[in-house]
């Protein structure tokens, strides 16, 4: 390990001890959070002591076993952040239980041989569809590897990583940013991670601080003034779990939030109406997404934006860092989403995020409307051609020979293996 990166480790290692350690002089186990949390019955918790149930998490923070309840409670914690206002003492109960889960995680890690990590699974899979969407210049443009990248910026979209699996939603912001005429570069790609999967799916405190400190300082080369974020782990992670530990020489928002603020802009560019309803699927967990995108939504001409019942509480987002950890949740709430929009009889469902698209994609083709990243929908107001939601197509397909058909280009300039991929494809895992 090289000096800087000890020294960058140990002042990652300072800063969560020490937030750790305010969290243990703070907290006094009123039980508040838990009582807030919606996760309690996918954790069978209903009948659980709050109160047993906190003491429990800072036993694990001091160093102890803690007891099953709390375990329960960090293993079903969805990050939805319905906790964060309960508490009277002005702690971040999703920051102590992410701690908690780094905390349990780095444990269990001592106990595994080195070698198959699931960042390394992630990352398999993150090339083999990137490979089938998207031709190599694209790849390397969208990582951070073309030799037409420019040296300085205004802004940085930053995409993390699992959104290369959809690469039609960073086309179309990018699409987005070119007709605002924003000076920005974009930068993403697992050797771009944010560190969320070391630190927290991992317990690897050494890998996650190497991985986000590299990745902040690519940022850095580029002088920019705001880093606009996509992923919403990225954005709790960077923002929230390790936001303390550096001054950083640049804001960071969420991309949403940076496109609302510039409403104005966008409306004088808007030349196509879209004469749809739709209804807008949300999640609470970020603050601030669910109205910037109405925002956004509401100010096209012809869309008619329809609430319907939904469950946005239950994580913040649909992905695998959150509703993905715990499937019933996530069912319960896909089921209430299609049901409602269903009865409301609305045209399209909006999503947001990459990890809402790929699990909820697919019920274009069973469902009697669209469902389309709310990008699209912005990209053709504005009169620009939606990427195509390749996706979207191959799921539907359900159908691996036709998936090659179609994706034959892509894995032939990527030199592929057609068998290969054929093969990988199975998976289902590679879908949600």
């Amino acid at each position: 390990m090289h000096g800087s990166d000890t020294m960058s480790q140990a002042l990652l290692q300072t800063y969560i001890d020490s937030e750790t350690q305010a969290i243990l002089d703070k907290c006094t186990t009123c039980g508040k959070c838990v009582e807030a949390c919606p996760m309690l019955p996918y954790g069978n918790l209903q009948g659980a002591d709050p109160e047993r149930v906190v003491s429990g998490i800072l036993d694990i923070l001091r160093g102890g076993q803690g007891h099953d309840e709390a375990r329960r409670w960090a293993q079903v914690c969805t990050a939805s952040g319905s906790c964060i206002p309960a508490c009277p003492e002005g702690i971040n109960p999703r920051k102590m239980l992410n701690f908690a889960k780094h905390t349990l995680k780095s444990r269990d890690r001592l106990q595994q041989p080195a070698g198959d990590t699931y960042f390394k699974r992630m990352a398999q899979s993150i090339r083999l569809l990137a490979g089938t969407q998207m031709m190599p210049e694209q790849f390397r443009r969208l990582t951070g590897l073309s030799t037409d990248q420019k040296p300085r910026a205004d802004v940085i979209f930053y995409l993390g990583c699992n959104v290369l699996r959809t690469p039609h939603i960073v086309f179309n912001v990018m699409d987005i940013l070119e007709a605002m005429e924003v000076d920005y570069e974009v930068l993403g790609g697992v050797n771009n991670c944010c560190g969320i999967v070391h630190f927290r799916t991992q317990g690897d405190l050494e890998g996650g601080d190497r991985i986000e400190n590299h990745t902040l300082r690519r940022f850095a080369e580029f002088h920019p003034q705001t880093v606009l974020t996509w992923c919403p782990s990225c954005q709790l992670h960077l923002g929230e779990t390790t936001a303390g530990v550096a001054e950083l020489p640049y804001a960071m928002e969420h991309v949403t939030q940076f496109l609302a603020d510039r409403l104005d802009i966008l409306k004088a560019r808007f030349v196509k109406a879209v004469p749809k309803r739709v209804a807008l699927h949300e999640h609470n967990g970020i603050a601030g997404v669910n109205d910037n995108v109405r925002k956004l939504l509401t100010a096209i001409p012809g869309l008619e934006l329809v609430d319907i019942d939904q469950l946005p509480e239950l994580g913040y987002t649909c992905g695998g860092g959150s509703l993905g950890l715990v499937q019933l949740a996530q069912q319960d709430v896909h089921e209430h989403l299609l049901e409602s929009a269903k009865a409301a009889g609305v045209d399209m469902i909006a999503l947001v995020y990459h990890g809402c698209h790929r699990v909820l994609c697919d019920a274009q083709g069973r469902y009697p409307f669209e469902v389309k990243n709310f990008t699209s929908v912005l990209a053709e107001a504005l009169g620009l051609e939606p990427h195509e939601d390749l996706f979207q197509r191959y799921k539907l397909h359900q159908d691996v020979s036709k998936i090659i058909a179609d994706a034959e280009p892509f894995i032939r300039a990527n030199g592929m293996d057609p068998k290969g991929v054929a093969a990988a494809l199975t998976d289902p895992a590679l879908w949600v």
